[in-house]
């Protein structure tokens, strides 16, 4: 839209509602003082953060629990963040595994900001597909997924994460919207869940997830790249060539990158020939990822009895192993 297009009647409408129950946030009070009057010595303080994700946006909520020398407990507001989905459209299980993620990062920053002795923090998700993520160890992630699992077990443990069923779970609100009529009525925002003021025993209990357990969800769709067997040792051999395969997930992006990096080694060298991107160039690119991929599994290309690929009849042709029907290959300059 125009900056002075009349805004649609439906938006209007929206916007007008909005504005009137904005002045509802006058009446909300929000305890300030984590720690009540009268309360006495706290002996144990602890954060327990709340992570959750809807289509609409995904937030986190973070409360401070504290128990006194009689054994009383407390539970009160510290911050919450919310965030409006992407306009890029994600699946559930994105925004979840995003929403795990902002609530680690807000657990770094409390722990570096606030002065009173807390012990190990308290992670809570309703999505048990977020808890295998993070449990699954041996499974390689689309791009996406990955980076928000290791931010996740970088400032986290696994044991440190918890299950609560959805209609306990005051997260719904940073993620869904609550309007302020609703705010003042649903008190479990301001003060938590009833189970923090009880005893741990008290707490949601699940299954413990098995260790690298299934992460198979319709959810996640990635577009795959068609290298097939690409090995740990990948991920330790410290190349250029090596760190542009380990960043795309797109098969076609990749193959853009490295045609790239050929063109920049061609011009540093001073090789004479047109430094644009070319389907000729794309297709030098491709040949050197299947070389680096087959070299890394292969580094001997062994082909005796005892390889896995005897079966399939490999041929080893202007050095790229190949199976099926043999394809004449125009020759390549050397990468």
């Amino acid at each position: 839209m125009g900056w002075d297009d009349p805004i649609p009647a439906q938006s209007q409408k929206e916007w007008k509602a909005w504005l009137a129950d904005l002045s509802g946030l006058e009446n909300i009070r929000i305890p300030r003082c984590l720690k009540p009057s009268n309360f006495g010595e706290v002996t144990n303080a602890q954060l327990h953060h709340f992570a959750n994700a809807s289509l609409h946006g995904y937030g986190t909520v973070t409360y401070l629990r504290s128990q006194n020398t009689a054994g009383n407990i407390h539970v009160g507001f510290v911050t919450a963040k919310a965030r409006v989905a992407p306009l890029k459209p994600h699946t559930i299980v994105k925004l979840e595994l995003t929403a795990a993620a902002s609530a680690v990062r807000q657990d770094d920053l409390l722990h570096r900001e606030m002065t009173i002795k807390l012990q190990p923090s308290i992670f809570w998700t309703d999505s048990q597909t977020v808890l295998k993520y993070i449990s699954n160890e041996k499974s390689r992630y689309p791009v996406f997924v990955a980076n928000r699992v290791a931010v996740i077990r970088d400032g986290s443990t696994l044991e440190a994460w918890r299950y609560v069923p959805g209609k306990l779970y005051p997260a719904d609100h940073a993620s869904m919207g609550l309007k302020a009529q609703d705010l003042m009525r649903h008190k479990e925002w301001i003060s938590g869940p009833d189970f923090l003021a009880m005893s741990q025993k008290e707490w949601p209990v699940m299954e413990d997830i098995p260790p690298n357990g299934d992460t198979s969800h319709n959810d996640i769709q990635e577009s795959q790249c068609n290298a097939i067997g690409v090995s740990e040792a990948i991920c330790q051999y410290d190349s250029l060539l090596n760190r542009l395969i380990r960043h795309y997930s797109d098969w076609t992006k990749l193959k853009r990158a490295v045609a790239y990096y050929i063109i920049l080694k061609g011009m540093l060298r001073k090789v004479k020939e047109s430094h644009l991107l070319t389907a000729r160039k794309l297709e030098v690119a491709e040949i050197a990822i299947i070389k680096y991929i087959q070299t890394t599994n292969f580094p001997q290309k062994e082909l005796g009895k005892g390889s896995n690929l005897t079966k399939l009849n490999p041929k080893l042709n202007e050095g790229i192993l190949r199976v099926g029907a043999e394809s004449k290959i125009h020759p390549f300059p050397k990468i």
